[in-house]
């Protein structure tokens, strides 16, 4: 029975869906899916644009279901590697443009290789506009690697002054009570 409410839970929600995946939905239809996301907030997380946009740079890497599914986990790996799941939401989404930056610049390093490899297949403009391509590449993600970096220097930098104020207050409450055990002597 309870397999049977799932099932109808989930025809009913695929419904109001559809209802409101348009531009004017019915506001009564808005409002249920409204309270449906407050309740469960998986469909926001899947519909991340983040996770979109790594879902449409694999897929247009390449066609093969192997190599879509090796390219989704190296980005799991990569993201486990950034320390993702305790960064926070600014380190993230630095994070996946690293990580995106990275993805791009290895598919255009690929093709750029591709069509150098094949001799006379090119003309000088062609060559041109993909060592363009690849330079701008290449800066995207120097970029995202820079600001990732700046980033966590800065938080690193305010975590250490936060510390070094919770230890002078410490300090503080230390001396203070000191000079009032003096004082009641």
């Amino acid at each position: 029975m309870e397999e049977q409410d799932k099932k109808n839970e989930h025809e009913e929600l695929m419904a109001l869906i559809e209802r409101t995946d348009k531009e004017n939905p019915n506001p009564d239809d808005l409002k249920q899916l409204r309270a449906h996301l407050n309740n469960n907030s998986a469909l926001v997380q899947l519909n991340e644009l983040s996770e979109q946009a790594f879902k449409r740079v694999i897929e247009n890497f390449t066609n093969s279901a192997l190599m879509r599914e090796l390219l989704n986990r190296q980005v799991e790996e990569k993201r486990e590697a950034f320390g993702y799941k305790t960064a926070t939401i600014f380190e993230q989404m630095l994070i996946d443009q690293v990580i995106l930056c990275h993805i791009r610049l290895n598919n255009i390093e690929l093709t750029h290789t591709a069509r150098l490899e094949a001799v006379g297949s090119h003309t000088h403009a062609s060559g041109l506009y993909w060592d363009k391509r690849l330079s701008s590449a290449q800066r995207r993600f120097t970029r995202a690697c820079e600001a990732l970096a700046k980033v966590r220097k800065l938080l690193a930098e305010a975590e250490l002054k936060e510390q070094q104020a919770r230890n002078k207050r410490s300090q503080s409450a230390i001396l203070a009570t000191k000079i009032l055990k003096d004082l009641t002597k």
